[in-house]
């Protein structure tokens, strides 16, 4: 599986963690880093309270984010953005995701 078929198959489902008025908190980086730990993937919103958004770029917040939590960024788009786990491994990732896909 491509970089490119596993970022589609994130877009269509929904965000996983929540940047809210808290801000990027040491709670939220241990929860991406479990997320990333355990799912490989996680999908990121920035929700319009989000303090930093004020004063940064969206991809300058993923950017930071994803130093922080040691994840790779393989996409923005809006205020979401996805990370992935470094070692992971794309062969394992696509049953997962296209069980949780509703498809119509």
């Amino acid at each position: 599986m491509s970089i490119r078929r596993l970022r589609n198959l994130i877009q269509q489902l929904p965000a996983d963690v929540r940047i809210g008025k808290n801000g990027i908190s040491e709670g939220l980086i241990n929860e991406i880093k479990r997320r990333l730990k355990t799912q490989g993937y996680v999908k990121v919103k920035i929700l319009r309270n989000a303090p930093e958004i004020e004063f940064m770029n969206r991809k300058d917040i993923a950017k930071i984010v994803a130093e922080k939590c040691g994840g790779k960024l393989i996409d923005v788009r809006g205020k979401t953005f996805v990370l992935i786990s470094p070692t992971i491994r794309l062969s394992n990732i696509p049953r997962e995701l296209e069980d949780k896909i509703i498809k119509v």
